[in-house]
C-alpha cells in the first residue's frame, strides 16, 4: 500500500514546490478550511478551495467532496477536501492507521487538538507543538538568524 500524506493546510506558498515534488511518488492529500487563509493565493494549493482547482509547477490540486477523493489520487492530483477536524481518518475506505501520515502545516501557534485516530506518524510544524505529546515529531518554522546558519548549529550541543 502507497502510503498516504495528508497535509493540513495548503496555504504555504514556499512549501508547494516541495508538495508538488513529493506528490509525483506519494500520495498527497490537502485538508483545508472553508475559507483558507493565505497571503499568495494564486500560487497556493488553497486556492483549489475557492476555484475548485488549480495547478501549481505543473500539478493539479482539485476541491473534492470524500466520495470523489480516490478518484483525485487515481487521476494523479492532489484531493483538497474542507476538513478542519481530519474527519476522514475516521473513514477505514480512505486511510490507514498503518499508512497515513499526517504533516500539520498550518501553524496556528496555539495548542492543537488531538487527532480523532493515532496514525503512523504525525508531523507538526512550528509552535503550538510538542513531540511526543501532541504529534511525534516538530518542525521549528521560524527564520534562521543568519542564511548560512546550518542545522547543525541550530540544535546546538548535544
Amino acid at each position: 500500500m502507497i502510503p498516504l500524506i495528508l497535509i493540513r493546510g495548503g496555504a504555504r506558498p514556499r512549501k508547494r514546490g516541495r508538495i508538488a515534488f513529493v506528490s509525483f511518488w506519494l500520495q498527497v492529500a490537502i485538508l483545508e478550511l472553508e475559507k483558507p487563509l493565505a497571503v499568495r493565493r494564486t500560487v497556493s494549493f488553497c486556492e483549489a478551495v475557492y476555484e475548485g482547482a488549480h495547478t501549481v509547477e505543473g500539478v493539479t490540486a482539485r476541491l473534492v467532496s470524500a466520495d470523489q477523493f480516490q478518484d483525485a489520487l487515481d487521476a494523479g492530483e492532489i484531493p483538497v477536501l474542507v476538513d478542519p477536524n481530519t474527519n476522514i481518518l475516521r473513514n477505514q475506505f480512505l486511510t490507514s492507521p498503518r499508512s497515513t501520515f499526517i504533516i500539520d502545516a498550518r501553524l496556528i501557534k496555539t495548542t492543537p487538538k488531538s487527532l480523532p485516530v493515532d496514525v503512523a506518524l504525525h508531523i507538526g510544524l512550528g509552535p503550538g507543538f510538542r513531540a511526543g505529546e501532541n504529534c511525534h515529531a516538530v518542525i521549528e518554522t521560524r527564520r534562521r538568524t543568519h542564511p548560512r546558519q546550518s542545522l547543525l548549529e541550530r540544535l546546538g550541543p548535544g
